[in-house]
């Protein structure tokens, strides 16, 4: 039992340092980016996995929704928790390790900075009914399929639908 708790501790740490290491070289070595308001919207090349994660995490905010209702639910009815319990908590393991490869995988085409990987203070923060950070940037890529790089400011669409009705709205008139 100790020396799972020790090894448990280790690799954690491990970790920790890795994600560390790894976001110290990731804003030393690349070169930064700039974008200006009045740059055109761009076609985001990894679309299709973008999104996959992004509906991945609103599911997993939802099986946690779900979770805590059925906690909630339980104690009020005072029903045991049944085996269907591990299910929503599986599926938002399921949902978050999506996320977590997409956050990890998917790159700005213009700073080659992760899209998903926010820290506190970016210099193009993006906000969303309130929420800030990636859940911000998941919402808009949800929702309205444009998002931008909080990195560089690089304005993205998602889906080709949206690209041009923004570019149908941002020509005018013909």
């Amino acid at each position: 039992m100790r020396n799972s708790v020790i090894v448990f501790l280790a690799s954690a740490i491990g970790g920790l340092i890795s994600a560390w290491l790894t976001a110290w070289v990731d804003g030393r070595y690349r070169a930064p980016g700039i974008s200006f308001p009045s740059d055109p919207v761009e076609s985001f090349p990894a679309a299709s996995t973008l999104r996959a994660g992004s509906v991945a995490l609103v599911c997993a905010w939802i099986s946690v929704l779900a979770v805590v209702a059925w906690v909630v639910l339980s104690s009020i009815l005072r029903v045991r928790l049944s085996i269907l319990f591990a299910v929503p908590v599986g599926l938002i393991a399921a949902y978050l390790a999506l996320f977590i490869w997409v956050a990890l995988r998917v790159r700005c085409p213009k700073c080659q900075r992760r899209v998903l990987d926010h820290f506190s203070r970016p210099p193009y923060p993006q906000t969303f009914f309130g929420l800030a950070g990636s859940g911000a940037t998941v919402l808009r890529v949800v929702v309205q399929g444009v998002f931008h790089c909080i990195h560089c400011g690089q304005r993205f669409t998602t889906g080709r639908r949206v690209a041009a009705r923004l570019t149908s709205r941002l020509s005018g008139p013909a």
